[in-house]
């Protein structure tokens, strides 16, 4: 029995609400921002070198086509050897015609988001000479991916 012979309630107070408070949530959302603002451009750089390389890959292979044609026949055609264009590049012969022999240079220009890429437009001749439009410059474009 208790003294007094007063019969006592035990009363819970209500303890600490777990969970995020306002603040500790805005300061995640601003480190996740701030760590996005970091990554991303790097990622969009990325990306512009992966799609680069492949049309660098697309010129190779054309070239080795018009190489074939002419071991072959003993002469270019750029009629035959048609690159595909795509979304990000468009490929095409510069300053030749259909059938011509004495040589050829093959050109990607560019589009859509490609276009903010430093190289610029790629090309390749029948020589191996190698060029980029851009600002970076041929080396760091064919050869530094």
């Amino acid at each position: 029995m208790r003294p007094y012979g007063l019969a006592t309630t035990v009363v819970k107070r209500p303890g600490r609400a777990r969970g995020f408070t306002l603040v500790e949530v805005i300061i995640a959302v601003a480190i996740v921002a701030i760590l996005l603002s970091l990554a991303a451009p790097s990622y969009l750089r990325h990306g512009l070198r992966a799609h680069r390389a492949d049309a660098l890959g697309v010129l190779m292979v054309t070239a080795a086509c018009q190489e074939r044609l002419r071991a072959i026949d003993g002469h270019y055609d750029t009629g035959q050897c048609q690159p595909a264009s795509s979304a990000r590049y468009q490929f095409n012969y510069a300053g030749a015609s259909a059938g011509a022999s004495d040589g050829y240079t093959l050109r990607a220009t560019p589009q859509g988001a490609q276009r903010r890429d430093s190289c610029g437009a790629l090309s390749l001749s029948h020589d191996g000479a190698r060029s980029a439009d851009g600002r970076l410059g041929t080396v760091k474009c064919w050869n530094a991916l």
